[in-house]
């Protein structure tokens, strides 16, 4: 796994969460990196500068929601789409799943320090903000329930 490698070498600290599907035993560790198996997102987004993600749908809205720019690194489904609407809007950088070590680290720091992907990211977690969820939620039941 390339992205512990290249943390490596950041003024970072940062967390990898494996999910279910992959042994953390096997994911080289260093100082400034923590592995886990799996964390909530409310936990941790509050106090994240970047997330890497393979852009599956609930971590890009979760990540913009808390206004994160994103790296992105989709290996299938919906997640090529959502990481070209991610980097369509400014808040991030889509790299391919193959992605070797260096190009992952100058990515991550193209994103640490370039302002203009958390401006376009803070951007996205206000018009995500503006959403009203329960509203819209009710005129999909009515329409679902043909009662409008």
């Amino acid at each position: 796994m390339g992205n512990a490698t290249a943390l490596a070498a950041l003024s970072v600290q940062a967390i990898i969460t494996v999910g279910s599907m992959i042994d953390s035993s096997t994911i080289e560790s260093a100082p400034n990196v923590a592995i886990h198996r799996a964390l909530p997102h409310a936990a941790l987004l509050p106090d994240c500068a970047l997330v890497v993600t393979h852009a599956g749908f609930g971590t890009v809205m979760a990540a913009l929601a808390h206004g994160v720019p994103l790296l992105c690194m989709p290996m299938g489904r919906d997640q090529y789409d959502n990481a070209a609407r991610v980097a369509a809007c400014g808040a991030g950088i889509v790299l391919s799943a193959d992605a070797g070590v260096e190009e992952i680290r100058h990515a991550m720091q193209e994103l640490l320090t370039k302002p203009d992907y958390q401006v376009a990211a803070r951007h996205m977690a206000a018009m995500i903000a503006r959403q009203d969820g329960r509203e819209t939620a009710i005129k999909e039941l009515e329409t679902l329930l043909g009662t409008t």
